[in-house]
């Protein structure tokens, strides 16, 4: 990310003398931040004096090494350059290191990093930017359908304006330090092409089509604004958001190699001594695994990272006169997995769990998340990723995925704002949930049972969620009820008490009641009863009594 070879050539050294010699400059680095070969790159900051005419002095800088083309500069007011570090600016952090400085003034006492200032605060400060930044955007994104679906194309084309420039200038930001001070898309495209000339650019000037794009760009601002009857029409909306689309996607690739390469040169791999590893005992429960791990690496045909965090087994034991000592029966054995792959797979996780389960006897949760999907739930400091990563002994420390993930420096553990804010987000599900439940319970015609059941299967898939809520800050990315209870089986013991789902009669009550939203039982085509109705309500009503009573620390998980 910076390079390593900062010996001062003649052009280099003459740049200096004339940038030194006609502006007060406190330092100069040089930044290979881009790992550009095509321009040298210089980060100027400059004497204070010059806070108010920063925008007048820096064309003149241009202008005066104009004739050494492969030089690009970037000016920064000092004092702001340090306000910047200390407020997360991963771009000026990296840069200025002691290693990149080719020039400070004599007599300066400016050091742009303030003692003993951490990288991994810096880092903390610049996510919690970009949680802001991604807020703002996505309600923008937001108002963009909300106004589009209502056909109200004029607001619509304002709201995906702003969800350009908003991105436009987080991506300046996060590859030049700062952003440019305009509201033109075509501008920003352009800086932005200038200090990333990597790619396919977004909007390529060149050609016709995205040309008369950001023609109608710059008309949208300016008539939304001023005037009373802008019009657009649909078609070039929807160009536009192709385009919206494509920047949000290179804005990933661009943040997760930046952060990537950030945390490769000032952040510590894997710092886990301060977490205790959980070890789950190699007892008979573990039993007979290893052929389902080999399974899965031989299925899966890309780099993956396999954690188990969690293992369940039923059995059955007698003992009596018939028998000659204890007689044990297996009823069900469950493991949960959390997959890590280079692409997410999701698509195939049925059909994996439903070969392991013919082939093996198992039944098998499996959690998916691609690399870059982990590391961005590791970088918000999610206590339940950080538990099964960090808090588990590894299947395998080696791991190529493995060794590239960053734990955050909190390792999980929420502050006490977090906290309100789960205990809050529990209430809301808990109302959910009572909603549902009591829907359920007020009809009484025979002919509405499957309706009945949809809504105890809803207010139970709340609860879960509540759960994930409260404890571990966790939205799953599927919010099917049948995944949901699933997973809160791996985590507690009680789900696994209300529905054992241990016999094939208890298998088909709970999967009679996960999939009572397909399309037949919408329709109203069910065979089920007021008897297994009422077990529904019972079963529905203690599933919220035993959530309730584990929040409220009374947790009776027998």
């Amino acid at each position: 990310m910076i390079s390593k070879e900062l010996n001062k050539d003649e052009k280099l050294h003459e740049v200096i003398q004339i940038l030194t010699s006609n502006f007060l400059i406190e330092c100069i680095y040089r930044s290979d931040f881009h790992g550009s070969t095509e321009h040298i790159e210089l980060v100027l900051l400059v004497s204070n004096k010059y806070v108010k005419i920063i925008g007048e002095i820096t064309p003149k800088m241009v202008t005066s090494i104009k004739s050494f083309h492969t030089y690009h500069i970037r000016c920064f007011v000092a004092f702001q350059a340090r306000e910047k570090i200390k407020k997360g600016n991963l771009f000026l952090f990296s840069t200025c290191q002691p290693e990149n400085l080719v020039y400070q003034k004599t007599d300066s006492k400016l050091f742009a990093i303030p003692n003993d200032f951490d990288p991994m605060e810096c880092f903390d400060l610049f996510q919690k930017l970009q949680e802001r930044e991604a807020q703002k955007i996505d309600e923008f994104r937001d108002g963009y359908f909300h106004f589009k679906a209502r056909s109200n194309y004029a607001m619509a084309a304002f709201m995906i304006h702003q969800v350009l420039e908003l991105t436009y200038r987080n991506l300046e930001i996060i590859l030049m330090g700062k952003d440019k001070t305009t509201h033109s898309i075509r501008c920003h495209q352009g800086t932005l092409y200038k200090i990333y000339p990597y790619g396919k650019p977004v909007f390529d000037a060149d050609q016709w089509d995205d040309d008369h794009l950001l023609n109608n760009l710059e008309d949208i601002y300016r008539a939304t604004r001023y005037e009373d009857d802008f019009r657009v029409n649909l078609e070039t909306l929807e160009k536009i958001e192709q385009k919206m689309k494509a920047l949000s996607e290179l804005f990933d690739t661009l943040t997760i190699k930046f952060t990537t390469d950030f945390r490769r040169k000032y952040l510590l791999v894997n710092e886990t001594d301060n977490m205790v590893a959980i070890k789950i005992p190699d007892q008979q429960i573990m039993e007979g695994i290893n052929p389902v791990l080999e399974y899965l690496d031989q299925e899966i045909q890309q780099d993956k990272y396999i954690q188990i965090f969690g293992a369940r087994s039923r059995t059955f034991a007698m003992q009596g006169i018939n028998f000659q000592g204890l007689q044990e029966t297996s009823l069900s054995r469950n493991l949960d997995i959390l997959l890590i792959t280079d692409q997410p797979i999701r698509d195939r996780i049925e059909q994996l769990t439903r070969d392991i389960k013919e082939r093996f006897q198992i039944k098998i949760l499996i959690l998916n998340y691609s690399t870059s999907e982990i590391q961005q739930l590791l970088d918000t400091n999610s206590p339940l990723i950080h538990k099964i990563l960090f808090g588990l002994n590894p299947t395998n420390k080696n791991n190529k995925l493995f060794s590239q993930l960053y734990i955050h420096p909190k390792k999980g553990t929420m502050s006490e704002a977090q906290k309100t804010s789960c205990k809050k987000n529990w209430y809301r599900c808990r109302q959910n949930f009572q909603t549902f439940f009591n829907a359920a319970n007020s009809l009484e015609n025979s002919e509405e049972v499957h309706i009945k059941i949809l809504l105890y299967q809803q207010a139970i898939g709340q609860s879960c969620l509540g759960l994930f809520a409260y404890f571990f800050d966790f939205i799953p990315y599927n919010l099917d009820m049948k995944f949901l209870y699933e997973l809160c089986s791996s985590l507690w013991q009680f789900p696994n008490n209300i529905f054992p789902r241990s016999s094939q009669e208890e298998i088909k009550l709970f999967d009679n009641l996960a999939n009572s939203n397909t399309e037949e039982r919408l329709m109203g085509c069910t065979d089920q009863d007021w008897e297994e109705v009422y077990r529904y309500e019972a079963r529905t009503a203690q599933f919220l009594q035993k959530c309730t009573e584990l929040i409220d620390g009374n947790p009776d998980l027998e």
